[in-house]
């Protein structure tokens, strides 16, 4: 299979800046190792990146920003023939979100990833004449547009959760097998303070003056300063060199003690503290100011300290100067940490489950990506929070109204495959001991957890039906509710579901029936919206959504209060097209609209073919039930005697 060609346009080039490098570039290589083709386009070349955080050179910097944007008309014309768009911060830094627009309209799908508060308009100190040019709405228009959002902090999310669903907080990381700790820690030697930025961020180093210089009178210390060669401190001994790529971790690795000073300001909020991973990763202690996000990367006292008044900057300095024991007590601790939480490899499957949600994988087995994607957006829209009592019990009866829970044995495991928001799980989980939850969406199990979250018996599996994690012949029951019929192969889904079962295990199934019960009338008008629905389901999202609702308000609300009216006045509607609704809420019938026309894959089935798939994926003892929805079907998992 051909591999997915994914655009990632972003601000710098490859491997210079640390907001790029401690994020998403160091999981080039394990995409592209997992069938993603990684083409990078950045705003500046080498050449501008390198005179960009300089005073001066105003005419140059004019000229690559040019450059900069013949780079962008360049990736319009290029952009359709890639699978999708990663974008990281922004499209072009000036200006409304014309590029943007422009961008997302072309993108088949893009992921959003924004590690910062850009749209606080804070410019670097070289450049500050320019925060005024420097487009608000950009990052906004992204997050409201894009499929996926990645961000680095809590604080991050919740901003983004006010204007997109989907969004992923994943903490920057180094990566464990580059950053290798230090071998000893002793005072056999000058001690060095550290701290590692870049000329826009030095500044911050200055919060420390007065700690610093007072400490210099009692401290034998050198203050080693990594990325702003230009720095200097009045009264303290500073060695400033140049960030190197190929000299980076030697650099950070004589480094005795590591500083992160931070203002508590509202920018802060957006900083994911790599500065205190990078330290830690090498068994560094740091200190650090308990501001943004480093309070979840340092644990006080125990993988570092944080420090607030200068009081505190100068105890917690002075105590890790004095005991070389206590640093290597705190730097094994923060190695830890960074090893389980801030490691590329704690969370590479968390970036590839994002890219294979976003863009697909070059094999999507059983699975159509569009299908999934739909169903994602669907559940975050219709989460179905607080919908437990009334309409959702009522439901959840009317299709578990075959099931035998008397059968099932003390301390039933089962499995709910394509488990959307949840809205089954939630009435299952406190009958049984363990329940797994299954979805290829992560959007999808995102809203499942939270509904979930007081449910410890579940168990949240990221999967499609080919690849589940449970063994095969180990669940006490299973259910597949309204999923298989927008398989590619539903049959395989079928046989994929059975074999988790043990043998005379039940098996619920829902799977959308071919109308063969129906009068020949009523099949003709399905048939007449079946061409509607192939074209809505293929519109852009958003149009989507809003076509969809409108249906649910203009169609499928009038016919069912039509036929509730004529139910009371004694007449037998059960036949009337959109009967079903005539007792269910408006939210029950746009989230079945959007469900109905808004999926690309849908197959529908007779109950003698649904008898024959049920048998041949192995069950017995088959039946319907005789009501709608149809069709729900019960089968049991054939005995092991009779399989031989």
């Amino acid at each position: 299979m051909a591999p997915k060609r994914i655009l990632v346009v972003c601000p710098h080039p490859e491997g210079v800046a640390p907001a790029q490098r401690l994020h998403y570039e160091q999981y080039f290589g394990h995409l592209r190792a997992n069938g993603f083709e990684i083409t990078v386009s950045p705003f500046m070349t080498r050449a501008f990146w390198r005179l960009a955080y300089q005073r001066g050179h105003f005419a140059a910097k004019v000229f690559w920003t040019l450059v900069g944007y013949l780079f962008r008309v360049r990736d319009v014309f290029r952009l359709p023939f890639y699978d999708g768009a990663y974008v990281f911060l922004w499209v072009t830094p000036f200006g409304p979100p014309i590029f943007e627009r422009v961008f997302r309209w072309l993108s088949r799908r893009m992921i959003y990833d924004i590690n910062d508060l850009v749209f606080l308009r804070r410019a670097s100190v070289a450049n500050r004449f320019l925060a005024f040019l420097k487009g608000r709405s950009k990052p906004l228009y992204l997050m409201r547009s894009a499929d996926h959002v990645v961000v680095c902090t809590p604080y991050l999310e919740s901003i983004v959760r006010e204007h997109h669903p989907c969004v992923t907080d994943i903490p920057t990381t180094v990566d464990t097998d580059v950053y290798l700790p230090r071998e000893r820690h002793a005072n056999d030697h000058k001690l060095v303070l550290g701290w590692s930025g870049s000329h826009s961020t030095a500044p911050f180093l200055h919060l420390l003056d007065s700690v610093l210089k007072d400490l210099a009178r009692e401290l034998d210390f050198v203050l080693l300063v990594i990325g702003a060669p230009d720095f200097r401190m009045e009264g303290v001994a500073v060695e400033a060199v140049p960030w190197r790529l190929e000299t980076e971790v030697e650099d950070l690795r004589r480094i005795d003690i590591g500083l992160y000073p931070l203002p508590d300001e509202l920018w802060v909020q957006g900083k994911g503290g790599g500065k205190a991973v990078q330290y830690m990763a090498l068994g560094i202690p740091p200190v650090a100011s308990p501001f943004g996000c480093t309070d979840r990367v340092v644990v006080d006292g125990v993988s570092g300290f944080l420090a607030t008044t200068s009081e505190e900057w100068k105890s917690r300095i002075r105590a890790l100067a004095a005991d070389p024991e206590l640093r290597r007590l705190l730097g094994a601790a923060g190695r830890r940490r960074v090893e389980e939480m801030f490691s590329v490899r704690s969370k590479c499957p968390v970036y590839l489950d994002i890219f294979r949600m976003a863009y697909g994988t070059p094999e999507d087995g059983n699975l159509d990506p569009e299908t999934v994607r739909a169903f994602g957006r669907e559940w975050s829209i219709f989460d179905h929070a607080g919908r437990v009592r009334g309409e959702a019990r009522r439901t959840f009866e009317e299709y578990f109204s075959m099931f035998p829970w008397e059968s099932l044995p003390a301390g039933a495991e089962g499995f709910d495959v394509g488990c959307g928001s949840g809205r089954w799980a939630r009435f299952v989980a406190d009958k049984v001991r363990r329940l797994h939850l299954v979805d290829p969406s992560v959007e999808a199990l995102a809203v499942a957890r939270r509904n979930l979250v007081e449910a410890p018996n579940c168990e949240f599996h990221l999967a499609g039906v080919d690849n589940m994690p449970m063994p095969d012949e180990s669940m006490d029951f299973g259910y597949s509710l309204g999923v298989l019929h927008h398989l590619k192969d539903p049959q395989a889904g079928l046989r994929a579901c059975a074999a988790k079962l043990k043998p005379g295990a039940p098996f619920l199934v829902y799977l959308y029936y071919a109308l063969e019960n129906r009068p020949g009338w009523y099949r003709w008008l399905w048939w007449l919206s079946h061409p509607l629905r192939v074209i809505i389901s293929r519109l852009p999202p958003a149009a989507r959504y809003i076509v969809t609702q409108l249906i649910a308000g203009a169609v499928y609300w009038p016919c069912a209060r039509l036929c509730l009216r004529m139910e009371r006045a004694g007449w037998d509607v059960s036949s009337w097209p959109l009967a079903y609704y005539r007792n269910r809420s408006f939210y029950a019938m746009r989230n079945d609209a959007l469900d109905r026309f808004g999926t690309r894959v849908e197959k529908r089935f007779t109950m003698d073919e649904i008898r024959g798939m049920m048998a041949a994926a192995g069950c017995e003892n088959i039946s319907f039930r005789q009501g709608p929805p149809y069709w729900c079907v019960l089968g049991f998992k054939e005995a092991a005697d009779r399989k031989a």
